[in-house]
């Protein structure tokens, strides 16, 4: 059937059709919306924002944002659901959308209401439905400004914006239409970026760290950027550290760079530094405090010189070496390299705060800043493993010089105060406090681990010293010896350290005679100059070790010992001083005339013959030179210590040769106690050699050298086994008539068979020679008289020995002249191996060394004895009657390589073992 309609009815169906459409059109127009998401950035580092995807960031719930029209005018406000996103809906034009930044959160944990973030991050759409990122809105649209608080009364944006110090910081511009609304309208943040030089508030260094002590979860941070390498020799990139939270500096210079725009304006100083001035004291990471996650934090300047560039390009420092090197030999290219610093890009201004950096806290690095104040400019209350590098320290970022600002400083300028007990402190320019330098301080804590090295350490200007030590070191000692209880070693290597007032380095940490290796400062490769005492131990010190160090140039003594406590039963020992070039020290009246070591404080210590409780370094005599002869490169030494010879208070001593400088002026001073001798007290330059003196306290020491001569002095010092070293002993010079009239052209020695070496020698020259002695050792030290052979004036000589037995053996030839001086030749080694009937294990050992016997030698008497590298015998075992397995118990000595030689049935065999526990 068809159904025909009339005229009538089609026009009021196309009315309805058209009703209807039109209604759905006007609908359509009023759903349009605009939709975001608000996300945080944790691991951003720098450089241009990144979007959600990018950053693989943490959307933020509860966010604030308020809609705008193109005019300004406030039209409402939502906040952010679960999964970070906002909808505006109902809307055709064009809008601007805003986050107020305060109610951003962190999904770290720890956050809460006070933690401010900045903007990294934003997209805007000028054309409806086209979402475009924003990555160089770094800091928001004023990042020297504040962003305005949340629009509760529904004002406009111009009224926001016209408070002063604040503006509208995160707004993009939205178009949508009656047909397309806009998506993707993202804003990120992060709570670890600094855009402005303000003492306080959103984006500043002291909103950094109150952001970095309350957020947690450090260790999972990776964050993406670059911080700068400031030694001069590299000044590179490097990646940011995972694990750590550290401080993105993002401070405008006025130019375009990734993350900033163009036309924002410059914050750096005039020498394009940023100086952040503070008005109170810093309290970052003080772990006592509400601060829930002080660790893992990282104060790092050095990502302003990636991010913004290095716009305080300048060199600050001397530079050059320190120290002698291992070799002890000045100059020699083994030296310690001292950087110079590249000029910092931030500076905080501690003006007339006390404190301007506290911390108490684990794993904290404080980098590439410059930080002066007017007390302690780094406080260190506690905690382990510190870094602080590279910084300028007590000084401007642009002149390491005293800054005209400084006021009172009451305190060091690096203090490590209470228990803060591990640090590294390398590669900074330190200087000018009023007190010390570096001041630790270390209570009763234990494990504590100290590296100081690197660094330019100044008390004052060249030739105007300042008032404190450079490094200064105590404990919490109190009444006697027994309650020195720190714990631990602080090594200071590698660093120069000038113009300071009474002493370049103080060693304060008490010694505790009862427990003498629980505390260990090595002072090793510095440079010590123009301090009134280049190193000082004078409260009851010890256990320290002053070892390859220039010290020059001090106003009044090398290394200066005392004894000041009040405590009868403290003192000051254990203090050795070795292979050091000390020289031209006490110079505050002009030429030199002071002590390169001085025990006591009073000049030259005149020799007692015994030891003295009440001394420091309990007294040790100096070595009496009696005579000096050089053959063939061969410096032969003989004398004794103490006040006579064979004193055997001073038995196996080592003594430790130098050539003294040329222009040695020192304090003279008694030779022996009594002998009314008035004789210049050497300074010892260059360290030439050493050896050890008998079991009575003298010595005839032998050793090669290329630099002493004849017109040059020669000085000594000796060390007991207890580490205590004794002042320079006086001057011998070296007279052209000293040299002996022999040269040993070509020695050596030849294995003949089991039981015979045979030696064979050339002479160059031979005048007024009566004889050659020849001498055997099994440990190069202590040498026996095997022979003798008439000078003949031939040109080749030969002996033959019966002395050879297994393992090494070492022989030398003594020549004595008609006058009966006496020189040595260089020592020749040889190493005989023979099947042994002894064997020895394990090696290495722990706590105990096994020697096995074969069947003939068991039941025979033995001697074993146990010598360290130095030849001497650290350990020997007499036993009656030797069982097949003869156990030797190693615990009490140190770590390190020996030789253990057994001698059995007429047999020696010399092996080399290793201890390591």
């Amino acid at each position: 059937m068809r159904i025909q309609l009339s005229s009538s009815k089609v026009t009021m169906l196309q009315i309805v059709i058209f009703l209807s459409f039109s209604l759905l059109l006007t609908v359509s127009a009023k759903s349009q919306s605009i939709q975001g998401t608000v996300f945080e950035d944790k691991n951003y580092g720098g450089g241009s924002g990144r979007n959600l995807s990018a950053s693989s960031g943490n959307v933020r719930p509860g966010a604030t944002v308020e809609l705008y029209d193109n005019a300004g005018n406030f039209l409402q406000s939502t906040t952010t659901n679960v999964s970070g996103i906002y909808t505006f809906g109902g809307l055709a034009g064009t809008y601007k959308v805003r986050v107020v930044n305060s109610s951003v959160s962190s999904a770290r944990a720890g956050y809460v209401s006070s933690l401010l973030a900045v903007q990294t991050f934003s997209t805007e759409a000028l054309v409806a439905g086209i979402a475009v990122p924003v990555m160089d809105r770094v800091g928001g649209e004023i990042p020297a400004e504040q962003d305005a608080p949340a629009n509760t009364t529904s004002l406009t944006l111009n009224s926001l914006n016209s408070v002063a110090g604040q503006k509208v910081q995160s707004i993009a511009s939205v178009a949508v239409t009656s047909f397309r609304g806009t998506t993707g309208i993202d804003f990120g943040f992060c709570f670890d970026v600094i855009v402005n030089v303000n003492d306080a508030g959103q984006g500043s260094y002291r909103q950094f760290l109150t952001n970095a002590v309350n957020l947690g979860d450090e260790i999972k941070l990776v964050q993406s950027g670059n911080t700068w390498n400031s030694i001069s020799t590299v000044n590179a990139l490097q990646p940011l550290p995972s694990g750590k939270e550290s401080s993105i500096f993002m401070i405008s210079d006025g130019a375009t760079h990734p993350g900033l725009r163009a036309g924002l304006s410059n914050l750096l100083s005039v020498n394009g530094v940023a100086v952040i001035t503070v008005s109170t004291a810093l309290y970052p990471v003080l772990g006592y405090s509400t601060a829930a996650n002080p660790d893992n934090t990282s104060i790092d300047g050095g990502t302003q010189t990636a991010n913004v560039g290095n716009t305080n390009n300048i060199t600050l420092g001397t530079g050059g070496i320190a120290g002698i090197g291992p070799d002890a030999i000045p100059n020699s290219g083994d030296e310690s390299v001292l950087s110079q610093i590249n000029g910092a890009e931030v500076e905080i201004d501690g003006n007339t705060s006390q404190y301007p950096l506290q911390v108490f806290a684990n794993n904290v690095s404080i980098r590439c800043i410059s930080i002066h104040g007017n007390a302690a400019d780094i406080h260190l209350l506690g905690g382990n493993n510190f870094l602080i590098e590279q910084c300028i320290i007590g000084a401007t970022a642009t002149s390491f010089t005293p800054p005209a600002i400084k006021g009172g400083n009451s305190r060091a300028l690096i203090y490590f105060d209470l228990s803060a007990v591990s640090a590294t402190v390398q590669n900074n320019l330190i200087g000018f406090s009023t007190q010390e330098e570096i001041r630790l301080r270390f209570w009763d804590a234990t494990n504590i681990n100290y590296i100081i090295s690197n660094n330019e350490i100044a008390g004052g200007i060249s030739g105007t010293p300042g008032a404190g030590p450079g490094i200064s070191m105590n404990d919490n000692y109190t009444a006697s010896p027994n309650n020195a209880s720190a714990k631990g070693s602080v090594l200071i290597k590698g660093n120069l350290i000038r113009d300071c007032g009474p002493t370049g380095i103080n060693s304060g940490v008490h010694y505790n005679f009862a427990n003498a290796n629980q505390f260990l400062t090595t002072v090793e490769e510095n440079t010590l100059i123009r301090n009134s005492a280049g190193f000082q131990a004078l409260f009851g010190s010890g256990n320290d070790f002053i070892i390859h160090n220039l010290i020059k140039d001090n106003r009044n003594m090398g290394v200066r010992l005392g004894n000041r406590s009040t405590d009868p039963a403290v003192v000051t020992a254990g203090v050795k001083i070795s292979q050091n070039s000390i020289y031209n020290n006490g110079t505050a009246g002009g030429a030199p005339s002071g002590l390169g070591i001085d025990l006591n404080e009073d000049n030259v210590t005149a020799n007692s013959g015994a030891y003295n409780f009440t001394i420091p370094n309990i007294g040790i005599n100096y070595p009496i030179i009696n005579t000096i002869t050089l053959a063939g490169g061969t410096l032969t030494v003989n004398g004794f210590v103490g006040s006579a010879a064979s004193q055997s208070a001073f038995g196996n001593a080592k003594i430790e040769f130098f050539k003294a400088n040329s222009t040695d002026n020192n304090q003279a001073g008694e030779k022996i106690v009594g002998d009314l001798l008035s004789v210049q007290h050497g300074e010892g330059e260059i360290f030439l050699g050493s050896g050890f003196s008998d079991a009575n306290g003298n010595f005839s020491i032998s050793f090669s050298t290329a630099v002493f001569h004849p017109g040059d002095a020669l000085t000594a010092t000796s060390t007991d086994g207890n580490n205590n070293t004794s002042e320079f002993s006086p001057d011998v010079l070296m007279a052209a008539g000293a040299v002996l009239p022999v040269a040993i052209i070509n020695f050596q020695v030849v294995k003949e068979n089991d039981a015979q070496v045979k030696l064979k020698w050339q002479v160059g020259i031979e005048i007024n020679v009566k004889e050659y002695v020849i001498e055997h050792s099994l440990n190069g030290a202590q040498f026996i008289e095997k022979g003798k052979v008439t000078a003949s004036g031939l040109n080749n000589y030969q002996f033959i020995s019966n002395s050879l037995v297994a393992g090494i053996n070492y022989y030398r030839l003594k020549t004595i002249d008609i006058s009966g001086q006496i020189s040595y030749s260089e020592i020749r080694r040889l190493n005989v191996t023979k099947e042994s009937t002894i064997n020895v294990f394990p090696s290495p050992a722990t706590t105990v060394i096994n020697i096995t016997a074969s069947t003939p030698l068991i039941n025979k008497p033995a001697i074993i004895s146990i010598m360290d590298m130095n030849g001497r015998v650290v350990l020997q075992k007499i036993i009656s009657s030797i069982s097949q397995t003869q156990s030797v118990g190693v615990s009490k000595l140190t770590n390190g390589k020996y030789n253990i030689a057994i001698s059995i049935d007429g047999e020696v065999i010399s092996k080399p073992i290793v201890i390591i526990k």
